[in-house]
């Protein structure tokens, strides 16, 4: 717990054991760092997870997984991995507005190429409010700021029913 900064919410990662080789800072939730204060306390140990068998180690890594393990099943949750929950915590993050930029960063990432590739999934309710945003702020008067966004409405409002599906049509095709 000694890479654990407590009064920052922070997790210092040193060069040494980061897998990019960079120095990591990755802030913590207020929640996790109740849970590792407590931790701490109970188990007295330099590491979050101690071996029950000699506190001077940690957990191996079957040991993290046998545990995951467990709780999945008492949870019911399919066949997910540990690693799983990463890309899960990218997309949430995405879908609730956090910048790519930023989620990069929490993941170590040094390229942002790598967190929208991998690790994002974008929600079609998110992609569907964005679209209608952009629209809609085309369509409202008080945003059109060139003599074209002006008319886009009255034009739009002109089309009948068939004229609005064929312009739908040829937008979605390319």
């Amino acid at each position: 717990m000694k890479e654990i900064r407590f009064e920052e919410k922070i997790w210092h990662i040193p060069k040494t054991k980061s897998k990019s080789g960079k120095t990591l800072y990755i802030g913590l939730a207020d929640a996790l760092i109740t849970i590792l204060k407590y931790l701490k306390q109970e188990t007295n140990s330099e590491w979050v997870l101690p071996s029950p068998i000699d506190n001077s180690k940690h957990w191996s890594n079957e040991s993290v997984q046998c545990a995951w393990d467990k709780i999945r099943k008492k949870a019911r949750i399919p066949n997910v991995k540990i690693h799983d929950l990463r890309r899960t915590f990218a997309t949430w993050s995405i879908n609730n507005g956090e910048e790519l930029q930023t989620i990069a960063e929490i993941l170590g990432h040094s390229r942002i190429s790598t967190t929208a590739k991998f690790y994002t999934k974008i929600s079609v309710d998110k992609v569907k409010a964005a679209t209608n945003k952009v629209v809609n702020n085309i369509l409202t008067s008080d945003n059109a700021n060139t003599e074209l966004d002006k008319i886009i409405p009255e034009i739009l409002a002109s089309l009948g029913l068939q004229e609005e599906r064929q312009i739908i049509n040829s937008l979605s095709e390319k």
